[in-house]
This record gives structure tokens, sequence and C-alpha cells, in this order.
């Protein structure tokens, strides 16, 4: 029960923070900016595990910041600077490794938590979160960091205000609040810290009354700052990341064939093209395609055999077509030669028309003004198709289980192929199929007409939407609006399938 202090303390502290941010109560997120994966959501909610995630090797992070404004990338900046002034941390911008951080402009302030093998982080930074603390927070949870009052410990520190926990859309916000056992987060060994820049404001989730007290009454309006690190923060982050020497992790190394070995079954063909001994390609093609490269010079050509530099909408090669449906355009391995060669096939139609696109899209236009924007803006209000790839390896296993559904936040971003929330591939793999769909074989023989021959049968598009705000807009009536776009990119919610 509280005491009448607390009652009255309740009455007369500030109600908001100048550091908290309403963009970090996201209902779709673990405890409102932590976007965990599948394993990492069982462990919490079975209190089992550690939601800490894995270390990142060697105290080095790559990350990119290509997909957000420039005011955001000053303060990227900023709070990389911090974490290269108080840790042997190592922020390095990436060239194609598989792990890394991207920042991009979202609808709020979110966070994977941890390093995993062959998962890309993908920090959320809405304009609100645009403060030091705040982008040195989300960081945070990427390093492994877990929110301080979530320690087993912290009911000696704080006190819940359950009654003062708002509802949201018709569902209990005090699951935020939840209390980790010692086996989910491990805090280094670190006392309480109501410095912490990872610690709630005291009146997160209460649409402005008080959900958090303080033991210590002169804490009470310390907690949820978000100027930087505290002294805390520093020991903690020192001791999971210590200060041993540090080495820049390399590329993506391409695989070696054997003498006599081609890795690549499309060897052939690129050494008849003279690839073997051509400059931009004669490393690459001696480390696939050892046989079918042996007959030529292995000394490196001079750069006059440098094939050119393919220009926007062109192919050099016939082949670009082949190659990009096999993936290449993206694969680390291949990617460097295509885009030489294949500009054409292995194009983005991902393009704004409009150089006012990415400042409009800022200002929320996206959603404002659907018709114009989706037209007109698809880069910069991110409706453009993306890969249909699972960005980690345990997707397969995680969809088998049901967590396409179960937990869609995080499913249906890193795990689009598992969950199918893309696409198929809309093509033929016969050449004889509009001839034989012409004659009624899609019907007559399904069984192999409906897989073989998907566009001259017509059974491309899956009963999905494309874009998180289907939804949404469904419900504003741009089903009927824009029917152009919204038929194709949001069959599912506009009831097309």
């Amino acid at each position: 029960m509280l005491s009448l202090a607390s009652i009255g303390l309740l009455c007369f502290i500030s109600y908001t923070s100048s550091h908290w941010v309403p963009e970090m109560e996201n209902i779709k997120h673990f405890e409102g900016d932590m976007v965990l994966d599948p394993d990492q959501r069982k462990a919490v909610l079975n209190g089992y595990g550690s939601i800490i995630g894995g270390r990142w090797p060697n105290n080095i992070v790559p990350y990119e910041m290509s997909r957000i404004n420039k005011q955001g990338q000053v303060m990227i900046n900023q709070a990389i600077e911090q974490y290269h002034k108080h840790t042997c941390l190592k922020f390095v911008p990436r060239t194609n490794q598989r792990e890394f951080l991207s920042f991009y402009h979202g609808d709020g302030c979110s966070s994977p938590v941890g390093y995993q093998q062959f998962r890309m982080n993908e920090i959320s930074l809405a304009s609100g979160c645009f403060q030091l603390g705040t982008v040195m927070h989300e960081i945070g949870h990427s390093l492994g960091f877990y929110h301080e009052q979530s320690r087993p410990d912290r009911d000696k520190y704080v006190t819940i205000v359950w009654k003062n926990i708002q509802r949201i859309n018709g569902q209990d916000m005090s699951y935020n609040f939840n209390m980790h056992t010692l086996n989910t987060i491990n805090s280094m060994g670190e006392p309480y810290d109501y410095e912490s820049m990872m610690h709630y404001d005291s009146t997160a989730f209460g649409g402005g009354r008080v959900t958090i007290l303080t033991t210590d009454k002169n804490k009470q309006n310390v907690i949820g700052q978000r100027n930087g690190f505290s002294k805390g923060d520093i020991a903690q982050l020192n001791k999971m990341y210590p200060c041993p020497g540090s080495v820049t992790p390399k590329p993506t190394q391409l695989p070696r064939c054997s003498p006599g070995q081609d890795i690549n079954a499309d060897c052939p063909l690129w050494a008849k093209s003279g690839y073997c001994t051509s400059a931009n390609f004669w490393q690459s093609m001696n480390q696939l395609c050892c046989k079918s490269c042996a007959s030529l010079s292995t000394a490196k050509p001079a750069a006059t055999s440098a094939l050119p530099q393919c220009t926007e909408g062109v192919d050099i090669d016939k082949e670009c077509p082949n190659w990009a449906q096999k993936g290449y355009c993206t694969d680390p391995t291949y990617t460097k030669g295509m885009m030489r060669l294949c500009c054409k096939s292995c194009a983005s139609e991902c393009k704004d028309k409009d150089v006012n696109c990415e400042e409009w899209a800022i200002t929320g236009e996206c959603k404002k003004n659907p018709d114009w924007m989706l037209k007109t803006c698809r880069k910069s209000c991110k409706v453009c198709a993306e890969p249909c790839i699972d960005f980690d390896a345990n997707c397969v296993s995680w969809a088998s289980k049901g967590e396409c559904k179960n937990n869609p936040d995080w499913m249906l971003k890193y795990c689009r192929k598992s969950c199918n929330s893309c696409p198929a591939a809309c093509e033929d793999n016969d050449i004889n199929c509009a001839a034989w769909a012409s004659t009624g074989e899609c019907k007559k023989n399904p069984d192999y007409m409906l897989s073989t021959c998907r566009k001259s049968c017509n059974v491309c598009v899956g009963c999905v939407d494309n874009d998180l705000y289907c939804p949404d807009w469904a419900k504003t009536g741009e089903c009927t609006k824009n029917k152009d776009y919204m038929l194709t990119a949001c069959r599912k919610s506009c009831k097309a399938c």
C-alpha cells in the first residue's frame, strides 16, 4: 500500500519529462521499444533464457544510415561519438557485412535486442526520437541492454503504481512493467541505477500520470533521463564489451574453388564471355571458376581489359535477366559484378518522382495523402517490393511453430520468406507455358501447370499485404480511391483475394 507521503508526491510531481518521448511507448513492441525475436520473446514470457542477446564480436559494430534524413544522421553520429568516447566499441560504416545496424525513419523509437548472426538490426527513429539520449538508448538495446526497471531487485528501489498504468486500444499496458528473473537478465554486477539512460520515465505508459515512484525521493525527477550515459551505463557497457585489441571485420569473403572445380554452374558461360581475363572480374572468376578459367592466364589483367560500367536502364550482358532471377543482384558473392553489367535487371523500381518526397514522407504525407504519395514517392513511402528473403537462420523453424501469427511484429519484417509475407515471383519456368495455358492446360493439368506456369495461369499473387500501412489505408477507403496500387499491394486488407 502507498504511504500518505507517496500519495502526496503523486499529486505534486512533475508529470512530464523533458527527455522521455511518447514514441517510446509503442504497443506493438515489448516494453514499448524492444523488438524481440521469437526465442527472446519466449524466454521473457516463460522466465528463462536471456533477452540481452549476443555480443558484437571483437567490439565492432558495422552500421548504415542511408534510410534516414540529415537531421537524424547528425544525431546518430553524435550518439556514436559518445560510445567511442566512453567505451572500446568501434562503430564502422558497413561494407557488405551481414550483421549490422540499419537506422531508418520509422513511426517510433525501437530496436532489436543484441547481436545475432545473419541478422540486420533495424533501429527505427521517428522525428520525435532525434535527441541524443534517445538515440543512445536505442543503440543500447542493439548492444544488449534491457530496461533498468525490469531488474529482479527493482522493488527495493521503485514502486510501480499499477492503477495509473493506462489501457491503449483496450489493451492493458501493465505487462510492460513486469519484473524479470536473474535467469532472464544480467546487470553485470552493477547496482540499480536511477540515472541510467535505460530507465523508464516516472510517467511511462501513464498518459501523464505517475507510474513509477522512487524509494529515494531525490531521484524521482531523475529517472527517464535521455541526456546520455550515466556512470553506471558506462561501467556496465565496459563489462559487456571489455577492451582487448579490436580488429575491423573483413567484408564477406568469396568462396574459393579447388583446381579443376567450378563453384557456379554459370562459370563456362562467364568464361566464354571473357570475364576470366577482365580486370573487373578476374579475381572473382579465379576464386569461383577454377575449371573454366584454367586454360587462361592467371596473371592479373591490365586495366585496359576492364569491362565498361553499364548505365541506368541498360544491361551489358544478355544473360543479366537470368542471373538476376537467380538472386545474383543481392548475393554478396556476385553483387559487385552485377552492378557493372546488369543495371537494368538489377535496377529497383523503388524511386521517387519528386525531389520533395523525402520531406513529405517525414511529415506524414504517405498516410495523409496516399493517392498522390504512393504513386509519386514510392521510395520515401517505403511501398517498393522488398527481397523475399529471411534475415535469420531460425525463420523456417519459427514459422513452423506458428510465430508468424504469434509474433508478427518481428516475423513479418525479418522472416518474409518463411511467413509467406511477400508475393511469389510471377514467372513461367517453361517457354511453352503461354501456349499450354491458351489451350486450357491450367485446368486440365493443374498439378504441373500451377507450379511451372504461374504467370500464364495467373496464379502469381498470394493473399497478403505488402505494406504495414495497408490495414490503415483500407479503413480510410483507399481500396476504392486508389485501386491501381491498393488492389495489388494490399490484396488482403482490400479483400481482393
